[in-house]
């Protein structure tokens, strides 16, 4: 084994050569899909889901790469006379246009059949194929491609020394291409994923048409001064394509491409105590009566009595109660209690109401998935008028395994729209946000009681919120990305 053998190689082990190259390509494509996944969360498509399109999206775009390369070779003669030199692209030989075309067929198929938005994702990857672009010129670099016009040595009065000697190509220095586009990408990468939101309320497929128009206008620029273009009928090829992008970008950016979202790709799932019905205090007040029926000599301090918020009731009882005790006969008693608790004072949690008729109008799927048995659930719906709103209601006796276990919420997605993009989770415990994010769902955590504020900081949901209607501004704001 050898490190470095020569300027181009990485190493060389039992005389395979690992040029690079190749380190510097597969080195930018892993930075790009750590961005990727990064930007893929924020839109609900998990690593794993990344990564079953990247692998594959890679491969392609390797073989799109060469087969361009090769095709547009000036001298394609070079190829047909000894096929296998198509294989031998270790030392060079990718172009970059038709990995982005090879890749994005792929991309495309394996997106449709995963079942995720392809311009989802797409909006995802393309702020970091920018960087892994910028990455991947400096093995252009280190195999003396991708370079311009024949300069004088004053040309590098700027540049390190080992980077003007190996600019010395074939007798003369040459202008440094690749240089140029590699900070232009970077550049790209910075206006795009930082600059234009806040100029530009950005919508499904913005990421991608800004890209296009980018790198589009930055390789026309850097195709002229280059000497090495690939060509098409005495054309500058990455000048045609890159001509396409920009009109693509252009007419996509005006939204003729876009389709209006179909809110039915969106599930919004709510618990319902202390979240939608302002139950807590019921709740507190009716565990205090039961246990003080049962054995007055027990004491609950206030954070025992808040522990109750969130578990099922057999759950608080057996922690609490002797094994002597009958914890059916507890939990038939809370519930009538509860039950009656609910008819005389139940209220909403502020704009509880408003909010779901806010969604309703706007097509989305709403539903309740709570620890409370369906029969206490319904009573509280109903009594606020919220059931002609919701397309599922799921009750804690309804599964085998409450919540945090996400079991629940899986089983009302699957009832009412299995194929949903976007699905959320609105909660106010701890383990409402535990439960949303097993079930993969964006998780919002609403603070309706101040003592569970820092706990529901400590479990990182996707969002916190203090008003209720805010759920609408997220999912808005989402659905525009």
């Amino acid at each position: 084994m050898e490190l470095f053998p020569n300027p181009k190689t990485f190493i060389s082990i039992f005389g395979i050569d690992i040029a690079w190259y190749a380190v510097i390509i597969m080195f930018g494509a892993a930075v790009g899909l750590y961005l990727t996944t990064q930007a893929a969360k924020k839109r609900n498509i998990s690593s794993e889901q990344v990564e079953d399109v990247f692998f594959g999206t890679l491969i392609f775009g390797l073989i799109g790469a060469r087969l361009w390369y090769v095709i547009f070779y000036p001298d394609i003669s070079y190829f047909l006379e000894d096929l296998t030199r198509v294989l031998a692209f270790r030392d060079g030989g990718l172009a970059i246009q038709g990995g982005l075309v090879a890749g994005a067929i792929y991309a495309y198929y394996k997106t449709a059949k995963l079942g995720i938005s392809f311009l989802d994702l797409a909006d995802s990857a393309m702020p970091g194929v920018m960087i892994a672009q910028a990455i991947g010129r400096w093995g252009n670099f280190v195999n003396q491609e991708a370079y311009g016009e024949v300069v004088s040595a004053a040309y590098f009065k700027y540049f390190p020394n080992w980077f003007k000697d190996y600019m010395f190509i074939n007798g003369e220095y040459r202008q440094p291409m690749f240089f140029w586009e590699s900070i232009l990408n970077i550049l790209g990468f910075i206006l795009i994923k930082f600059a234009l939101p806040k100029f530009r309320k950005m919508k499904q497929g913005d990421y991608v048409y800004a890209y296009l128009i980018w790198y589009g206008i930055v390789r026309i620029g850097i195709e002229h001064f280059r000497t090495d273009s690939l060509m098409f009928m005495g054309l500058k090829s990455a000048q045609l394509v890159s001509l396409v992008f920009i009109i693509v970008g252009v007419i996509g950016f005006m939204g003729v491409f876009r389709k209006k979202q179909d809110k039915q790709d969106t599930l919004v799932l709510f618990d319902f105590d202390g979240t939608l019905g302002d139950t807590n205090p019921l709740i507190l007040s009716t565990f205090t009566k039961v246990f003080n029926e049962v054995d007055p000599s027990i004491t609950l301090s206030e954070d025992t009595k808040l522990s109750f918020i969130g578990p099922t009731l057999y759950h608080s009882f057996e922690r609490h109660l002797e094994a002597h005790h009958d914890i059916d006969a507890c939990v038939v008693r809370y519930k009538e209690l509860n039950m009656n608790m609910q008819r005389e004072s139940l209220e909403e949690i502020k704009d509880s109401k408003k909010l779901l008729e806010t969604l309703s109008a706007k097509n989305y799927v709403l539903g309740v998935v709570s620890s409370k048995t369906r029969d206490s659930l319904t009573l509280g719906l109903d009594l606020l008028n919220f059931t002609e709103n919701l397309s599922i209601i799921i009750g804690g006796n309804e599964v085998e395994h409450p919540k945090p276990n996400p079991e629940g919420i899986l089983k009302a997605k699957q009832e009412v729209l299995a194929n949903a993009k976007k699905c959320y989770y609105v909660g106010d415990t701890v383990t409402d946000v535990e439960a949303a994010r097993a079930a993969g769902f964006i998780s919002i955590a609403i603070v309706t009681t101040k003592q569970f504020e820092e706990k529901i900081k400590a479990s990182n949901p996707d969002y916190i919120i203090y008003d209720l209607m805010d759920v609408a501004k997220i999912i808005e704001e989402n659905e525009n990305e």
